[in-house]
This record gives C-alpha cells, structure tokens and sequence, in this order.
C-alpha cells in the first residue's frame, strides 16, 4: 500500500494494481503482461514507481502513463537516497542505483550486495531511509542491513545483528518515527 503526496492510495497484488478514488478502488491497467506488482514507491519529485517481477515502470505525473525503465528482475523494494537517487532491491539481495539518464558509455550504476552469498540474507522485504541519509534493509532471512553514504562513491554495508537490534533473522516491515527511532517488524 502507499499514499501518495496527492492523497491518493495505491494498492499492489498477485492481481494487480488499483487506486482508490472516490470511495471505491479502480483497477489501473499496466504496460506489460505482469499482473503481481511487488513494491510501490513515490520518490520526492511526485513520481509513482511500480515494479513486477519482470519490470519496473515509472509515471511522470498524474496524467502520464506508466512506462517501463531499465532495471533488475525481482525487484522486492525500493527507496530514495538522501541525494535523490533512487536504489532497488532484487530477490537476490542486490541492491543495484538506477540512473535514468545514463546514456550509452555512462559507466554502470553501482551494485552492492548485502551478503556475499545470496541465501544468507534471502529476499529484501522493506527498505527506508532514515533521517541521517543511511538506508534500511529488512530481509527474509538475513535480518536487517544498514547501508551508509549510498550514492557517495564508497558505501558500506552493515549487517545490524541480533544484540544490536531485531530479535529475529526475518525482517518484514521497517518505519522511522518522528523521534527518528527505527522500528522493525520480525517473524
């Protein structure tokens, strides 16, 4: 589910993607043949993303339709950097940088992953940023990952372990409150 900065609320399923307007929700078609959306996303410019297991699709403003935008397969989350960048994570638990305008020659976006074997964290489940620009992972099985200066060139990886904070090695939902406490949902 996401609110959007209009005030409008967004629901992703297995079956699709729906908005709520006028005390009723409206399906919302899509550009692609996918029908399971997996992670919902306004960044600070008023942009909706949406991602599927196969695509991930941007729209512009209210009256532009979704369109696609390179990126991973299986994306499970996705966040804003403090920069303004936008970061999302795959099944894999690979965090890869989306650069929208990177043309042919750019170099490639950064790629960080959050375990060195895959199976040891599982899927991301949520991700936030937190007040001080430092991005929050929860995953399946890995429990929660810290990522500081995302965009800054050198970012490092910390896996938040069990005396430091959740209690369990599956993550599910994480929020940051208006004290900048974080709050973790576990299995």
């Amino acid at each position: 589910l996401l609110e959007d900065s209009r005030r409008a609320v967004w629901a992703g399923s297995n079956r699709g993607l729906a908005v709520f307007h006028a005390g009723r929700w409206h399906p919302v078609a899509m550009p692609a043949d996918d029908d399971e959306i997996t992670s919902l996303f306004e960044d600070r410019r008023g942009r909706l993303w949406v991602a599927t297991p196969r695509h991930l699709f941007v729209r512009a403003s209210e009256q532009s339709p979704f369109v696609p935008v390179a990126g991973p397969e299986g994306i499970t989350a996705i966040v804003e950097d403090i920069d303004g960048s936008l970061w999302v994570a795959a099944a894999d638990a690979l965090l890869t940088q989306i650069r929208e305008s990177a043309g042919p020659g750019s170099p490639p976006a950064p790629d960080l992953r959050l375990a060195s074997q895959p199976s040891q964290a599982g899927r991301v489940t949520s991700a936030i940023r937190d007040a001080h620009g430092n991005l929050w992972l929860g995953t399946a099985r890995g429990g929660l990952f810290r990522v500081t200066d995302p965009s800054r060139g050198a970012p490092v990886v910390d896996r938040v372990t069990e005396s430091q904070g959740p209690a369990s090695v599956g993550v599910y939902a994480l929020l940051e409150d208006k004290d900048k406490d974080i709050w973790i949902a576990t299995q």
